[in-house]
């Protein structure tokens, strides 16, 4: 979902490495929205709640994403982000005052899974845009790791609301300040009502309510971090195909220094963009369009498999290990903090496929492993396994997907789509994996929850088709302009790949 391509300036890259900073400034700032994605993710697997609520928050993520497809094209992406901080900000005001029943937070719920629908486009497209090619790599990975910061944050939220006395701070000290600060303005005389009552070991209701503010007081701040984008250019590609050279020259001067030759960037673009068309519904039968297309949808439902079983994993842990949940927390995210900055270089140093398949094979290794395990001492269910092979097998999947399938799928996607098409077949691409979360959780809601081996054999089917998959059908992208790659699914029209 690139608008600019690495042909896109006429400048070499050492004329660009006087900027970085400012680059990595508007990068920062615009994935403060993706914390919130992680933050979401992980409030919708461990939510117990009915198979209809969490397809309703599935949805309103996938209408975000159609939503986002439209506006970044029509309004621009600055623009479209902080149309997005202000529906997540919404939201979240929302289920600060919720109330203890269902029909009070759903609506806030709803609204905010709306803005993390469209955070999983803009924000992707935003980066790769304002982004020079030679660092491509590195802040394309960062949307992944914010979302894994985002899980931190999560996580810490379950441990804090686990114990009493924390709990009660929580509430005293954070949850009701912010609340009864706004309470005469807004007349809710229940909100002490509420407070009395919100203690997490008395029912279901009262601890999901717990949550739902402690989730509410993060994305609440979250949102107004993320309006610092005002402070943000535009992208200069989406700038050019308005005709708005003089404030693209501008923005391009902030993102690159005085000293870069802006000017003669802006005029390749412009070349470029003289060359292409606007996607239309009629492209999509073209191979330049529907195979991206495919592989795109392919390659993130992969990825969200993965993603949503680890998390399931790391929930599932802590819940039959409460006595040490919190040492087992901090072993799980200093190795996820260490291999995530590490991340950062490999996948701008490594090919993209070879870091796939190795990922994979590792994936599938650990899994049979693991499974050898539970069948030859008959254990079926996750009380009875050796708590240390489980935590092995966390440790390995936490230190391998950050470098692996956690940031790739998203830069993989944001190359092989054309960017004349980046927000009709971004949003298509987006809006689908959400509605495949709906399979998704249905899937590790059922007896994958309850039966490792059964949990474990489909993981180790799951690895084993995605090496096949990356190795006949996904292309490598690393060394290759975005013009070549556009221009290699137009002219070969199979699904078996030879961009190697």
């Amino acid at each position: 979902m690139d608008g600019p391509s690495e042909s896109d300036s006429l400048v070499s890259y050492r004329k660009k490495n006087g900027r970085i900073s400012t680059t990595l400034l508007a990068v920062s700032v615009s994935s403060v929205l993706s914390v919130s994605y992680g933050f979401v993710l992980c409030y919708l697997i461990y939510l117990k709640e009915p198979w209809y609520i969490n397809i309703s928050f599935c949805l309103a993520a996938s209408f975000g994403s159609i939503l986002s497809g439209i506006f970044i094209d029509k309004i621009g992406r600055k623009s479209t982000a902080l149309m997005n901080s202000m529906i997540s900000l919404l939201g979240y005001a929302m289920l600060i005052f919720a109330e203890v029943q269902l029909v009070s937070y759903l609506p806030g719920c709803i609204i905010s899974c709306v803005g993390v629908g469209m955070t999983s486009l803009v924000v992707p497209v935003y980066i790769a845009e304002v982004s020079t090619a030679r660092l491509r790599s590195i802040v394309g990975a960062i949307t992944y790791y914010a979302i894994v910061f985002g899980i931190f944050l999560f996580w810490l939220s379950v441990i804090l609301t686990r114990e009493p006395n924390v709990n009660n701070q929580l509430i005293n000290r954070v949850i009701h300040p912010i609340i009864c600060s706004f309470k005469d303005h807004y007349n809710l005389t229940n909100l002490n009502n509420q407070l009395q009552v919100c203690n997490i070991y008395n029912s279901k209701n009262q601890y999901n309510l717990t949550i739902h503010q402690f989730y509410a007081v993060v994305g609440f701040f979250l949102s107004l971090l993320s309006f610092l984008m005002i402070f943000m250019p535009e992208t200069p590609w989406w700038l050019l195909a308005h005709n708005q050279k003089e404030k693209a020259l501008k923005n391009l001067l902030w993102i690159l220094g005085s000293n870069s030759d802006a000017e003669d960037t802006c005029n390749q673009i412009e070349i470029n963009l003289a060359h292409r068309h606007i996607a239309s519904v009629n492209d999509f039968r073209t191979p330049g369009l529907y195979r991206p297309l495919l592989i795109g949808i392919l390659i993130i439902f992969i990825h969200k498999l993965s993603f949503i079983a680890y998390i399931g994993d790391v929930f599932d842990f802590f819940s039959n290990n409460s006595g040490s949940s919190n040492k087992m927390f901090k072993i799980c995210f200093i190795v996820q903090f260490i291999f995530g900055l590490m991340g950062c270089f490999i996948v701008n140093r490594f090919s993209r496929r070879y870091l796939l398949l190795f990922g994979s094979g590792i994936f599938c290794l650990s899994s049979i492993g693991l499974l050898s395990h539970c069948l030859s001492s008959k254990h079926c269910s996750l009380q009875n396994i050796d708590q240390r092979y489980w935590l092995a097998y966390l440790i390995i999947s936490a230190t391998i997907f950050t470098f692996t399938w956690g940031p790739l799928p998203w830069i993989i996607v944001s190359e092989v789509i054309p960017s004349r098409a980046c927000g009709l077949l971004g949003g298509i691409i987006k809006a689908t994996t959400w509605l495949l979360t709906i399979f998704i959780q249905a899937l590790y809601a059922g007896p994958a929850s309850t039966d490792v081996v059964a949990y474990l054999c489909f993981s180790t089917v799951l690895f084993f088709l995605s090496i096949l998959f990356v190795y006949y059908i996904v292309p490598e992208t690393k060394n290759f302009t975005l013009e070549e790659i556009e221009h290699y699914y137009i002219i070969n029209r199979g699904f078996r790949n030879y961009l190697l």
